[in-house]
């Protein structure tokens, strides 16, 4: 019953500036794999790199990438049902343009494997536009707040008191968007395809 793995490294660097208002990383792994009497899962080809830096309202924009090559689950007892998963990647790319934070997302997969049936490729893109920039870090802050010390959370309460503007109200004094500009899947069955679009 015990489980045995191999765990095949983490290659990777980290550049940042000073102030940290500005950094670069990238890490790789070629894997892991993990068994046991029964059943056995395996990782192969991980990675993610970003290039970010803080924008003058405060947040951090710029670009993400992660990836997996292969993803395999699989077991001996009856009745269970296989799982593999190849060419998995997610990117994330946020901004801000005159004051606005926009962010798209885009997820692809080359195949998916559930026991017999078979899936992909598949993509879907996703985008969020017209936030208001200032209004989504002063939102942050005070999320991080939250685990300041009490009296720090006594300024902040008397601020509000005082007759502080909602940064929920001027985030979406935008009129934000919400979008899936691509929702693609191929499926034993035809071809789900979809888009969506919301506006506030």
């Amino acid at each position: 019953g015990a489980w045995v793995g191999r765990w095949e490294g983490l290659r990777g660097k980290v550049v940042y500036a000073a102030d940290l208002d500005h950094f670069a990383a990238s890490f790789h792994s070629d894997g892991f794999r993990v068994r046991s009497a029964d059943s056995s899962f395996a990782v192969r080809d991980l990675g993610w790199t970003a290039d970010m830096a803080r924008d003058e309202s405060g947040l951090l924009v710029g670009d993400m990438k992660s990836w997996v090559g292969s993803f395999r689950l699989s077991s001996r007892e009856e009745g269970a049902t296989g799982l593999e998963v190849d060419r998995w990647t997610m990117t994330q790319s946020n901004g801000v343009e005159a004051g606005s934070f926009g962010t798209e997302l885009g997820v692809r997969v080359q195949a998916i494997r559930l026991g017999e049936r078979a899936f992909g490729p598949g993509e879907v893109e996703f985008q969020l536009r017209n936030l208001d920039a200032r209004s989504l870090a002063r939102l942050q802050n005070q999320s991080v707040g939250g685990l300041a010390t009490p009296g720090d959370r006594d300024v902040a309460r008397a601020a509000v008191e005082e007759g502080a503007e909602n940064p929920l109200f001027e985030l979406v004094s935008r009129s934000p968007q919400l979008e899936i500009r691509t929702l693609r899947l191929a499926t034993p069955s035809g071809t789900l395809d979809a888009k969506l679009r919301i506006d506030l």
